[in-house]
């Protein structure tokens, strides 16, 4: 089949879990010269941990890995490192896959990047089993996906976390944040009608006020579905 035109292009992952034999075959597909036609990709977790060599297998999984690992030195051209997803990665990849963009979305967004660290292996089994636990699903009334609250309350204080707060924070326009500190005064749940009440202005330069601050996912109105007009809606902050 290699010989045949276009070339065969043949994807194996986890490498790091394959048994002796085909560890045979890849070390001997690596090495001939005569499958000119094919190409061979491998993927391996450089994190995963083999236990110490008790036995014949986990003595194999070790000297595969560390010719694997020698090969890459040797032929760095051939290797390709992975890195995790950024926080902005993850946010368009659940953006995409609920059909939606919002800031409710970017707190949902955070949550996962915060629990899985950007690894796109952990994404797809975290928001699997929301799935299968009906904490993640679609609400057919309102046409949009719902989750349980307790999802996004697991979301860490790490020093990356509130490094992305403070630069989004500081790209906002200083009357913008003079808004949000008026918002703030008020709770880290408030309703617009108050806030144009306290700042003395309209309803309308209020949400437009807002629009930049819920973009950025600072804020996110409840219940965004459900509102016929914006004017008795209820805001909150994202991380009060």
């Amino acid at each position: 089949m290699a010989e045949c035109k276009p070339p065969l292009v043949l994807f194996m992952d986890n490498l790091q879990w394959v048994d002796k034999g085909t560890q045979d075959i890849i070390r001997e597909l690596a090495l001939s010269q005569k499958a000119h036609g094919l190409f061979l990709i491998g993927a391996y977790r450089t994190e995963e941990v083999i236990t110490p060599a008790e036995d014949e297998t986990n003595a194999d999984q070790e000297g595969f890995l560390a010719w694997l690992s020698q090969r890459c030195r040797a032929n760095p051209e051939e290797q390709v490192t992975l890195p995790p997803l950024a926080y902005e990665d993850v946010k368009q990849l659940i953006s995409d896959v609920l059909y939606e963009k919002s800031a409710r979305i970017q707190l949902l967004a955070r949550s996962v990047y915060d629990q899985t660290g950007g690894n796109p292996g952990l994404v797809h089994v975290l928001l699997e089993g929301w799935l299968k636990e009906n904490r993640l699903s679609f609400d057919e009334r309102r046409r949009q996906w719902v989750w349980d609250s307790e999802i996004t309350r697991q979301r860490s204080r790490s020093e990356e976390h509130l490094r992305l707060l403070e630069k989004g924070f500081s790209q906002l326009e200083e009357d913008r944040k003079d808004f949000l500190a008026m918002a703030a005064a008020i709770g880290p749940v408030f309703q617009l009608t108050l806030l144009a009440e306290v700042c003395c202005i309209s309803v309308d330069r209020v949400i437009r006020n807002l629009q930049e601050a819920e973009a950025e996912g600072f804020i996110y109105r409840e219940d965004e579905a459900e509102q016929e007009d914006g004017q008795d809606s209820i805001y909150i902050y994202v991380c009060p």
